[in-house]
């Protein structure tokens, strides 16, 4: 667990769940998804999630009006740092990621950071330590690749379901019939011993896994994320809920109520239980921390799926 003034936070690091990707802007600020901002924004905002995870890839666009519209609905959004310069390649240096974490964080429009690659750069502490000072308490990192140390002091860390990793559409549920294989629980075991009160977060790799997941008929989707869902408690994990990516989305995959559903389903459970320390919290700080979270989506879930229905 990070204590108060490592985290900015007290008197823990904020839970995280009802988490959707959303892949808004592209490098350059550029729109992604083929529906209107318009009808983005409706489904997002009615999808019933807290967090939406990567609406944009390093650029911040010119017209921030759909970002600002997703804030004032509640939401927190994060966006992706690749701490390379070209794909994987040129590291950036330290100074030069402190500078862009900064201008992200003087927009008011991000709850965190994303770092990419993370793993695949020796000096990946100090990486988040430079992204924490330039005001963001709370950093996640991508860990599917590369053999640095896991940093410390990070809110979630990330990696790619191993079942579909290398972008394998033959998923083995008969092997794996959690849709887990022992690569996954190991991996999230090691993350809770060595940093403490993070997340451990499980989700579909952008863009192999996702593009692999797009291939899949829909109720094999459907039961992966189901799985996925249903057994974040049962492993110790968070996950990520696809909802817009280039070569997907789940109004086109009739599946956002689906999704919406899994989220309010199960979700809820997992957030009061995925951080140990809360068991020896007292209640009333415990539901004070809570509450907003689960209550206020839960709630919000309702309404909004009402409103909008979709057909998946």
């Amino acid at each position: 667990m990070q204590s108060i003034e490592a985290a900015g936070e007290s008197p823990s690091i904020p839970l995280f769940s009802h988490a959707i990707y959303a892949y808004l802007y592209d490098d350059s600020g550029n729109w992604i998804p083929t529906e209107s901002p318009e009808d983005v924004v409706r489904s997002l905002d009615g999808s019933g999630a807290a967090y939406i995870d990567n609406v944009a890839n390093q650029s911040i666009p010119s017209d921030t009006s759909v970002l600002q519209q997703l804030v004032k609905a509640g939401l927190k959004l994060s966006l992706r740092l690749n701490p390379f310069s070209q794909a994987n390649t040129n590291p950036k240096p330290i100074d030069a990621i402190f500078q862009q974490a900064q201008e992200y964080y003087e927009t008011g429009l991000f709850s965190y950071v994303f770092i990419d690659h993370a793993l695949l750069r020796p000096d990946v502490q100090d990486v988040v330590n430079a992204v924490k000072r330039a005001g963001f308490n709370l950093v996640a990192t991508n860990e599917t690749s590369g053999t640095s140390p896991t940093p410390t002091g990070v809110w979630l860390h990330e990696k790619a379901f191993a079942i579909l990793q290398g972008g394998d559409t033959t998923p083995d549920l008969g092997k794996h019939p959690d849709g887990i294989t022992p690569k996954d629980s190991n991996w999230v075991q090691s993350v809770h011993s060595i940093d403490p009160g993070s997340h451990a977060v499980l989700k579909l790799e952008a863009p192999t896994e996702i593009d692999a997941f797009t291939t899949l008929p829909l109720n094999t989707q459907q039961q992966l994320l189901t799985l996925w869902s249903q057994n974040q408690q049962k492993y110790e994990y968070v996950t990520i809920y696809p909802w817009f990516y280039v070569s997907y989305d789940c109004i086109s995959s009739n599946s956002c109520s689906f999704i919406a559903n899994l989220m309010n389903q199960y979700d809820a459970a997992v957030s009061a239980t995925s951080v140990p320390e809360f068991a020896s919290m007292p209640l009333t700080m415990l539901a004070g921390l809570s509450a907003s979270l689960l209550f206020f989506r839960m709630g919000r879930t309702r309404s909004k799926i009402e409103q909008r229905q979709y057909s998946g």
